[in-house]
């Protein structure tokens, strides 16, 4: 059985014009919107940024490691952003919200597609008692 390392070396190579999302693009997405991009992606639509250049930018902050949720999501990143598949998908309107007295928890991100559709990730809870709870 194959893994997500598997599917951007069999489909990486692929635009999304070409096949368009699947199910496993839809993972990737979603899993990507666990990394916290504050600060990286815009929180509106007025200059979205390139996946490959978001990355780039995310993997040079010394802080990296404290805004993932597992060791594996920086190679994930690195991989799919070296993917023609996915390089240029657009990111924009980054948005987290921590509250704990309010014990209010959201996090969402908007891929834009070359047709002019977008993806929408919304991050489901983390590891702290607000997300517990």
């Amino acid at each position: 059985m194959g893994n997500l390392s598997d599917y951007l070396s069999w489909r990486g190579d692929l635009s999304l014009n070409t096949v368009p999302v699947t199910p496993v693009d839809a993972l990737i997405f979603s899993i990507l919107s666990y990394s916290n991009f504050e600060g990286i992606v815009p929180r509106d639509i007025k200059n979205p940024i390139p996946l490959h250049v978001a990355a780039d930018a995310f993997l040079s902050l010394a802080d990296a490691q404290d805004r993932i949720r597992v060791k594996n999501d920086l190679q994930m990143l690195r991989a799919v952003a070296d993917t023609p598949r996915f390089q240029n998908v657009r990111l924009c309107f980054y948005r987290s919200k921590l509250i704990p007295e309010e014990e209010t928890q959201f996090a969402a991100m908007a891929f834009l597609l070359d047709d002019s559709t977008a993806f929408l990730a919304f991050r489901g809870t983390d590891y702290s008692l607000v997300g517990w709870k």
